[in-house]
């Protein structure tokens, strides 16, 4: 038994015969697969299944949906009530669940996570922060249930899912969390699954629309080298010139931003309506996690995010500011200034 809270999980599951499985908002490919994995796991138990996000799928993930029915849908007003059982994956807060501020509803939650900023806000809580994806944490999960991607066994398709979170998750294998046992459940994994067509898929095919944002947040960059992390803020007019493309600032802060000589971490700051979403990256080990939880985010030591908010009195620029002094302070903190 990988887990001990597998079998009350799995318990919960047999009692519920309607079930619901969330996206997290703005979906990466760990969100996704997680979601996915899960739905067609419940299926072949025979459950009712629903899955729900706050926020479309990205265009260059929708090749994992195989006659998936994703409902995006308004949190605050949707009828939990209609459902027995919410499964939560990939999602440290409930305001992540929901992508925005929401208050636990009226129904039984299992929350399955690795970040080990989760707030436990599930009845039951399986969060494995040494995993390098959520779909590493399923894996073993399903593992325990009876559930393992066998060539010779009639499962349904939860290989690619799986492989494609462990494969975005880890930024394809470059991220110190992705291990050993990381690397052999993807090679268990990619019996079943089309490895080559999920890296063309995550890493190949982005939109232009993506590109255009991203040659505007290059044209802001910044080094501060004095605190060693480069920075860069995009304003909502350009987002909303490109169709407003949710993923292309996370995108380019695994891409460059934590690459870059002379720097330890990045920053990647987009304006949305009230609030500046960021991205942190780091390049030399730097927990940047530590970071975001003091904006009030969270995420990994390598990859972390939070979203700041802004008004009348605290406008767009005094916010940026606030997230420019944090980084500098945290700089000074943990004593890698120049």
């Amino acid at each position: 038994m990988n887990y001990n809270e597998s079998q009350e999980i799995k318990k919960k599951i047999d009692s519920s015969s309607k079930i619901l499985v969330n996206m997290h908002h703005n979906p990466d490919a760990d969100s996704v697969g997680s979601a996915l994995s899960m739905a067609r796991v419940l299926e072949f138990f025979g459950k009712e299944v629903k899955i729900i996000s706050p926020s479309q799928i990205a265009k260059n993930l929708n090749f994992l949906i195989d006659g998936d029915d994703v409902n995006v849908i308004d949190y605050k007003s949707f009828i939990f009530a209609d459902y027995n059982l919410f499964i939560c994956c990939d999602s440290s807060s409930l305001n992540r669940v929901a992508g925005g501020v929401f208050k636990k509803p009226d129904i039984y939650i299992v929350n399955i996570d690795h970040h080990k900023s989760n707030t436990n806000y599930g009845d039951i809580n399986l969060i494995v922060p040494e995993a390098a994806a959520n779909c590493e944490v399923l894996y073993y999960l399903f593992q325990d249930w009876g559930i393992k991607p066998d060539i010779e066994m009639d499962y349904p398709d939860i290989h690619t899912p799986l492989l494609a979170g462990i494969i975005g998750d880890t930024g394809a294998f470059r991220f110190p969390e992705a291990d050993r046992g990381t690397f052999q459940i993807a090679q268990d994994l990619m019996n079943l699954a089309d490895k080559n067509r999920i890296i063309f898929n995550l890493y190949q095919s982005f939109e232009e629309s993506h590109v255009m944002v991203w040659k505007e947040i290059m044209n802001n960059l910044k080094i501060d080298h004095e605190s060693r992390f480069v920075y860069s803020f995009v304003k909502k007019d350009v987002l909303e010139k490109y169709g407003r493309p949710f993923n292309a600032k996370s995108e380019l802060a695994d891409m460059l931003f934590q690459s870059i000589d002379g720097t330890d971490f990045g920053i990647i700051g987009a304006e949305e309506e009230g609030y500046i979403s960021v991205s942190f990256r780091s390049r030399t080990g730097v927990d940047v996690s530590v970071l975001a939880q003091k904006l009030g985010g969270g995420g990994h030591a390598w990859a972390a995010a939070a979203r700041i908010t802004y008004n009348s009195k605290v406008n767009y620029d005094i916010a940026v500011e606030k997230i420019l002094r944090k980084a500098r302070e945290f700089a000074m903190e943990r004593g890698f200034k120049s």
